[in-house]
């Protein structure tokens, strides 16, 4: 009896309902006739209660060929992929399952696609081989499936790639699910992400002791050529990553002459005054480029406007890439090998990036305004005036008289020709008032 009892389970659970709801029938009948109402009833309850389970299964094929339907998604970008089965008995989908694949980097379709097979019907999973296989696309090689299932099913089972008809339609049905399912995975992969703290920062923080993990880190440059259009540069790492959004780029105001120091604190006193009269957030980590001169003037600063206890500064040295900290003589060197340096490198190489860029900028638009400044009658509004309009003094060398005389009028138009012109000192356009 026990058995018997297995096997109706057994089909159950592989979904032939329709062969169980007509054994049950048969052996309802032999009780009624017998006189065993009590147990006919029980058989009819329990007929009717399958015929039910059965209605709620969605009919998926129109033949009652057992199949099992495997189909693959592969997102390279974000190395992920996607098996999923469809399992369908009697021509209904009895259930369905599905496993995410990693390391997907130099594996091809084919590959995956046959580990997650053979992975599934050599586990428990399996309970019962189908009479056909369908899959997305072929194997590698399914040779040691087809053995496989001869041995377990005791004849050939079809392993197919169906391309047209209601079986490729069952394919891109299983695809898309699969997709769905790697859109799930990346959304809560990134909502993990975000909430997840990176290895190089909590690095960070226990070599240097510091009291949070530095989540976000602000980090400070200068960048002047022999004292000339002094500039400096703030960036932003939050989760070891760049925010370029936070970036800041500030004009030497104070400072006369090439004084990193002065200049660096002078900075500092500006970004966190303003931080503290807003009553903004300071960050969780302040970075100055260079040693012990460098973090003296930052914490000269962060002192100035009352914020030195409320936020860890350090002073990062290129030469030896030595880390300096208030109170310590001596230098921190970390191993080279260290994830919380290399995010220190980059943060710092990233600062100077862009105070050089910035600085740059600064300077050629200085010289493109004292070259036009030197052409009689030019001033310095005169000058921003026509950078503005053409873009650069290089483009306003190249401009025609007519544009020249329409931007800056006629005497002036002309005076800018020759100047870039010589040779055309004839050349003159005259309006009528």
């Amino acid at each position: 009896e026990y058995q018997i009892i297995a096997k109706k389970v057994l089909k159950l659970l592989n979904g032939k309902t329709n062969e169980l709801i007509r054994e049950l029938k048969i052996d309802m009948d032999e009780a009624a006739e017998d006189l065993r109402f009590e147990e006919a009833a029980r058989l009819r309850d329990g007929i009717s209660a399958l015929q039910k389970y059965s209605e709620k299964m969605k009919v998926v094929s129109g033949d009652d060929i057992d199949r099992d339907i495997f189909a693959l998604e592969v997102n390279y970008e974000e190395g992920v992929a996607c098996g999923i089965l469809f399992r369908i008995r009697d021509g209904r989908l009895l259930g369905r399952m599905h496993k995410y694949l990693h390391d997907v980097d130099d594996r091809s379709s084919e590959e995956m696609l046959q580990a997650f097979v053979e992975d599934y019907y050599t586990s428990d999973l399996a309970v019962l081989t189908p009479e056909e296989v369908h899959l997305s696309n072929e194997l590698k090689d399914d040779e040691p499936l087809l053995s496989y299932l001869w041995q377990e099913h005791g004849r050939k089972v079809p392993i197919l790639v169906p391309k047209i008809g209601e079986k490729a339609q069952m394919i891109r049905m299983a695809q898309s699910n699969a997709r769905l399912l790697i859109g799930d995975w990346i959304i809560q992969r990134d909502k993990a992400e975000t909430e997840r703290i990176p290895h190089s920062v909590k690095n960070l923080q226990e070599e240097l002791n510091l009291p949070y993990p530095p989540r976000r880190i602000e980090c400070f440059d200068n960048s002047n050529l022999q004292g000339s259009d002094p500039v400096a540069s703030m960036v932003c790492f939050i989760d070891g990553k760049p925010k370029n959004s936070e970036y800041k780029r500030f004009s030497i105001k104070t400072v006369q002459g090439p004084d990193d120091f002065a200049s660096m604190r002078e900075v500092l006193t500006r970004r966190y005054g303003r931080l503290k009269r807003k009553k903004e957030l300071l960050p969780d980590l302040i970075v100055v480029d260079g040693g012990k001169g460098q973090l003296s003037s930052g914490i000269e600063a962060l002192m100035d406007v009352g914020v030195l206890n409320d936020v860890p500064i350090i002073g990062l040295a290129k030469r030896l890439e030595e880390i300096f900290v208030p109170g310590k003589s001596d230098s921190i060197m970390l191993p080279k090998t260290s994830s919380g340096l290399k995010l220190l490198q980059r943060l710092r190489d990233e600062a100077h990036r862009f105070a050089i860029t910035y600085h740059r900028d600064k300077r050629s638009k200085r010289t493109f305004r004292s070259e036009l400044t030197d052409i009689e009658g030019v001033g310095k509004i005169s000058a921003q005036k026509l950078i503005k309009k053409f873009g650069s003094v290089k483009k306003v060398s190249n401009a025609n008289l007519e544009e020249l005389v329409a931007e800056a009028g006629t005497v002036i138009g002309n005076k800018i020709f020759v100047y870039f012109h010589p040779d055309t000192e004839n050349v003159r356009i005259e309006y009528d008032d």
